[in-house]
């Protein structure tokens, strides 16, 4: 005889009756939800949605990644300009320690005695964090400039610009025009010692000071591609000899490698989105595949973060105004009708003319088209990259509290504030405490 089927239960067909309720439901839902994101209007639209989107969602379960963000979301927030933008409250200057000539000779020591320091330990806890989540390393935040915040004043017009490498500083020097290659009304001096603005506090305060600053993320690809291809021997290469080419730059070689030096490392951009001191710790160690006259100086100084030039000592806003290199134009007009709105009595107006633009300038000083960042998603898609995002999220933490503050809130990360080099440096010995960061999820 055979097998007779057991009888259902009450509760195995409540329990059926509910999963194919559930199933109902989630079928609703999704239907629901597809429809309400055919409704975006635009790709801007629905990137700042995602970003809000972002910055609105719960940092979530200790297994998320410290920095880091669903894919949508990373790539809104590499395509954004910052979200701080125009004129801002403006609370004090910039650390007299950070931008003077006097000055230089102690940062350049302390940064490079921390490189070494690096170098004969890698990936020091000094130097390093490690994601609570995945355990990956990161660079901390600097803790001072290298080897200075460039500033430039005009005295006349009462103005001040700090400008940042691979931030439009091209552009904005080509208008107003640096005092000198031509003298001008409106060119632009390097303001390098304090003394220029004596009394520094009411003379900060009443000049119009701004700047222009960049995605950070976007910013650290043209960077590394800028160096690398411009300023570096290619990977696996032993020597630049008299009579060869120059380099992508354009450059010549001032130095020569022997036959029996190593071959040059590769420094891609998958190992250098985490540590972008990189490509100088290799000019160091490697000086052969460094062949110009620019070297580790070079590499390190566009590594530098932007918002350390742009705050006071207590880590508020030192500027008037800020720019996005994304819409140079615009701003640059806005810029230029407030400096025109304060000039003194007989100071002639600032014309802006069409030339005004930003220009993603390449190894060798071509303008490779505007610095559209949707070119660069590419450089955080894919297995490979796909730490690069939160992994410079960390080392560039100041210019995504700056820029994107609702991003910041959400990840709830502290960086090392500018005052931690200026409040550091003793009288005497003029030793640096690097004060390490305290990241942590929320």
């Amino acid at each position: 005889m055979g097998a007779v089927s057991p009888r259902p239960t009450a509760a195995s067909r409540r329990s059926v009756r509910l999963t194919v309720l559930g199933l109902l439901l989630c079928a609703i839902w999704l239907s629901s939800s597809s429809s309400r994101r055919s409704d975006a209007s635009s790709a801007e639209e629905l990137a700042a949605q995602q970003v809000a989107a972002a910055a609105a969602t719960a940092a979530g379960s200790s297994r998320r990644p410290l920095y880091g963000l669903p894919q949508p979301q990373l790539e809104a927030a590499v395509v954004a300009a910052s979200e701080q933008h125009g004129p801002v409250a403006k609370a004090g200057s910039v650390p007299q320690q950070f931008w003077t000539d006097e000055r230089r000779p102690w940062r350049e020591r302390v940064f490079l005695e921390m490189l070494k320091r690096d170098m004969v330990q890698p990936r020091s806890s000094e130097y390093w964090a490690a994601d609570p989540a995945t355990g990956e390393l990161a660079l901390r935040p600097l803790a001072l400039p290298y080897p200075l915040c460039h500033t430039y004043v005009n005295h006349k017009y009462k103005v001040i610009f700090i400008i940042h490498p691979k931030s439009a500083s091209t552009a904005i020097k080509r208008y107003m025009q640096l005092c000198r290659i031509q003298q001008t009304d409106s060119c632009l001096s390097p303001l390098d010692d304090a003394a220029q603005l004596a009394p520094l506090a009411d003379k900060w305060h009443e000049y119009f000071v701004f700047t222009f600053v960049r995605n950070p993320w976007v910013r650290a690809y043209s960077s590394w591609k800028f160096l690398r291809q411009g300023y570096m021997l290619p990977p696996g290469a032993v020597r630049l000899s008299p009579g060869d080419a120059p380099l992508a730059s354009g450059k010549e070689a001032v130095h020569f490698a022997a036959d029996d030096q190593e071959p040059c490392a590769e420094a891609g951009w998958a190992d250098f989105c985490g540590d972008p001191l990189m490509l100088g710790r290799l000019c160091l160690a490697q000086p052969h595949c460094c062949p110009g006259r620019e070297g580790q100086h070079f590499m390190h100084y566009h590594m530098t973060d932007q918002a350390t030039c742009l705050l006071t000592a207590d880590g508020q806003l030192a500027v008037d105004f800020i720019g996005r290199v994304e819409n140079v134009d615009e701003d640059m007009r806005e810029a230029i009708k407030i400096i025109n709105s304060r000039l003194s009595p007989g100071v002639e107006p600032l014309q802006l003319g069409d030339e005004v633009a930003a220009r993603n300038v390449g190894p060798s000083g071509e303008a490779a088209g505007p610095p559209e960042n949707t070119r660069y998603l590419p450089a955080f898609q894919g297995a490979a990259n796909s730490t690069c995002f939160r992994k410079l999220a960390r080392f560039y933490a100041k210019d995504v509290k700056l820029m994107f503050p609702s991003l910041y809130a959400t990840w709830g990360g502290e960086e090392a504030s500018p005052a931690a080099a200026a409040a550091a440096a003793t009288a005497g010995g003029q030793q640096l405490v690097w004060r390490r960061s305290r990241l942590r999820l929320e």
